[in-house]
Order: C-alpha cells, then structure tokens, then sequence
C-alpha cells in the first residue's frame, strides 16, 4: 500500500499539470503512453498465443491519435481502414498453408483499444471548458476506483468476477458507484473554483447519470483488462509502475470513461 501511495503521489501531479497545461504536452502525453500502453497489450496478445504486428501497431497507434488531435473524428475511418488494410497484407505475406493467422486482428484490436479510446480525453480537453471536462472524467474515475477498493476491502464477501479478477467483489462494485455518483454530483460545481473556472452545465440529475455511467465504464474497463490478462496467463500488464504493476492496469479504467464524457457532453448536453 505505501509503494501504491508513494506512486501516486508522484504520477498525480504530472498527469494534472499536463492536463492544465493541455497541448502540445496533451498530446505528447498521449503518444509516450499509447507506446508504452501498446507494447504491454502487444505482450499479453503473444501470451494468450496471438502474433500481432507490433511495430505496425505502434506507428498506426501514433498516426491515429495525432491524427485524431489535428483532424479530430473525421480522422479516424481513414485510419482505421488504413490498419485493416495494412493488417491483412501482413498477413497476407507471412502465411503459410495449414496456419491460422489472427495477428492482423491483434494488431487493429490495439489500435481500437487504446489510440482510439485515449484520443477522446484530446478531443474532451478541446471543448469549451475542456480543462474542467477532463478532470471531471479523471477524478470520477478515480473516486469509483479508490471507493471500490476500500469498500471491497472492508466488507467485500461475494465475488463480482471471480474467474477474470479474484479480488473483486459485489460490494466493491457498489462502492465503487456510490463513489462515481458522489464525485459526479460534486464535482461540476466544485471545479468552478479553480483559477479562471466556470461551474461545468451539467443538471444535478443528468451528473447522476453520468456518474452512473462512468461507474460502470470504469468498472468494466478494469474487467475487460482482467480479461486480457487471464487469457494470457499474465498477473500483471507489466512493471512500469512500482506497486501498480504496468501502465495499462493504470489505464484500464480511464480507457473507457474518455468516450463516456466526451459523448456525454457532446451528444446529451449539446456542449461543443
């Protein structure tokens, strides 16, 4: 636990200092941990016996999320149908008669997985009020994580998940949304006090909507890598992170709260 506090305390601060500051530094943020995050997810793809390619998958991971920054949704289809493209005629070149070749999928999967989920915090923090947007989606996250963990620790009895993740429970889950709720509802009004800040438009009930909302994405991202990593028989994504293990068991949640937020205000409460 004093390994997971004192990483914290250090990651924190820059990723919210990054956030204030918004781009360039954003974006370049999003490229070293779309790397980073890329080659974790490469390993677990070569554990659960998949043979992806990798450095295809990087450069498409790169040329992705800048091109989601510069050009914003009208990028991606292009891009997309570039890595499906690229993919097979990988594929294509390395097959041999007799073999089933699936490392074009695991190549695009990353591609959907990460770049593409990670770029709507890009598109977020461009939004008026982007700066409060994306902290909204940042700390809703964390509350729902840091809820479910201490009320899964305190009184956690029936397991959530027990064949992807041990460790959570039905009472966790609930924490963890309670905490999303609360942060939510909080949240919008609270984040008008930062320097130059506004209260984010956001009705009390639609925030209790959105915090569920939010609860669930985060919850289920973490699941969804859970999966990943018992598919390749892997306890952690990696060992960048002292006490927290890689930096995709950092992102797990976050990957899908961006899109949740970003569509949520762009979509339900027309901002934009």
């Amino acid at each position: 636990m004093l390994v997971r506090v004192l990483s914290a305390l250090v990651a924190l601060p820059v990723l919210l200092a990054v956030v204030w500051l918004g781009d360039p530094y954003l974006t370049l943020l999003g490229l070293v941990a779309t790397v980073l995050a890329l080659r974790e997810f490469y390993r677990l793809a070569q554990g659960a016996g998949g043979q992806p390619f990798t450095w295809l998958g990087y450069g498409l991971g790169v040329i992705l999320l800048l091109g989601m920054q510069r050009w914003g949704p009208s990028a991606v289809p292009p891009l997309l149908a570039l890595g499906v493209a690229l993919g097979l005629s990988g594929a294509m070149l390395r097959w041999r008669e007799g073999q089933s070749d699936t490392g074009w999928l695991w190549t695009l999967g990353g591609m959907l997985y990460l770049p593409l989920l990670l770029g709507h915090f890009l598109w977020l923090r461009a939004l008026p009020q982007g700066l409060a947007w994306v902290l909204l989606a940042l700390l809703t996250t964390f509350a729902t994580d840091t809820a479910a963990y201490f009320v899964g620790r305190a009184v956690g009895r029936r397991k959530l998940a027990p064949r992807l993740s041990p460790g959570k429970t039905w009472e966790g889950a609930v924490g963890g949304m309670l905490g999303a709720v609360a942060a939510a509802a909080l949240l919008p009004g609270t984040l008008a006090l930062l320097p130059g800040g506004a209260a984010l438009p956001i009705p009390l009930p639609a925030a209790l909507v959105l915090g569920v909302l939010l609860g669930v994405a985060a919850q289920s991202g973490d699941l969804a890598e859970s999966y990943l990593k018992r598919s390749a028989q892997i306890k952690d994504a990696g060992r960048l992170i002292p006490g927290h293990g890689g930096l995709l068991d950092r992102l797990d949640s976050l990957v899908f709260a961006g899109p949740i937020v970003y569509y949520y205000a762009v979509w339900i409460l027309s901002t934009g």
